[in-house]
């Protein structure tokens, strides 16, 4: 998959070996840590990992890239089976309104090009920031966390169906359009 998909201060481009070191910078960068899988620093281990990664048919990894073509962040659309994906991965060290974008367009590519009925995501708790940006973007997300054994911890649990995207997809647009 080689195709890139634009938005208006945004783009996602498919994942390449020559990220990797983008890659290990981000995730183990301080402040990104915290809330995500830990990163080995070893340039073999992360090309590795992008290589069998790369053979997961259930799964679109993403550079989240900036009106100016820098890298920005990463984004994924992962765990896809039967109608329904896990958004995730996901790291953006642009603007909210680039972040905001970056959102909108995973969950394009969910619902227009690989035609998924549902994108999930799960949020450690701790991570309130997350949490508050799923829900202001407009996924259903409970009040109270519950216990996921794949982390240890507990989790938020968000949902955006294609029935609700319409809405979603208008509203950002719109602030995406003010804010330009």
């Amino acid at each position: 998959m080689t195709e890139i998909y634009k938005g208006k201060c945004v783009s996602l481009k498919p994942v390449g070996i020559n990220d990797a070191e983008f890659i290990i910078a981000l995730r183990t960068q301080k402040g990104n840590v915290e809330f995500i899988n830990k990163t080995s620093s070893s340039l073999d281990d992360q090309i590795a990992w992008m290589e069998k990664e790369s053979q997961d048919s259930s799964s679109y990894y993403f550079i989240i890239l900036s009106s100016t073509s820098e890298p920005i962040g990463t984004i994924s659309l992962y765990n896809i089976e039967g109608k329904m994906g896990e958004f995730g991965r996901w790291i953006c060290n642009g603007s909210a309104l680039e972040s905001l974008e970056s959102a909108l367009l995973i969950h394009q590519f969910a619902f227009d090009t690989l035609k998924l009925q549902e994108v999930y995501t799960r949020t450690l708790s701790d991570n309130q920031k997350v949490v508050s940006f799923h829900r202001k973007f407009g996924a259903s997300v409970p009040n109270s966390p519950s216990f996921e054994f794949e982390y240890n911890r507990d989790i938020y649990r968000g949902v955006v169906n294609v029935g609700m995207f319409s809405d979603i997809k208008c509203r950002c647009q719109k602030m995406i359009e003010v804010f330009l």
